[in-house]
């Protein structure tokens, strides 16, 4: 899909859902799992986010003289 709109997408949102979900379920199972769960979860919500240009490289073509 082609187009001049950049879509802001969050995806840590459902990132943490998950985490969540799945740590709640290991709290007792796996505790150490779920605490590390937990602090992902904390790093997540704490991390700072930004949004790429469509179609953006995040890496730079090396220059023909390069080559």
């Amino acid at each position: 899909m082609q187009h001049d709109c950049v879509q802001p997408l969050n995806y840590c949102a459902h990132a943490i859902e998950d985490l969540k979900s799945w740590s709640a379920q290991l709290r007792y199972t796996a505790p150490q799992t779920a605490h590390v769960m937990l602090r992902v979860i904390e790093l997540l919500r704490t991390s700072v986010k930004f949004i790429l240009p469509n179609q953006c490289n995040l890496v730079a073509r090396r220059p023909p003289e390069f080559e």
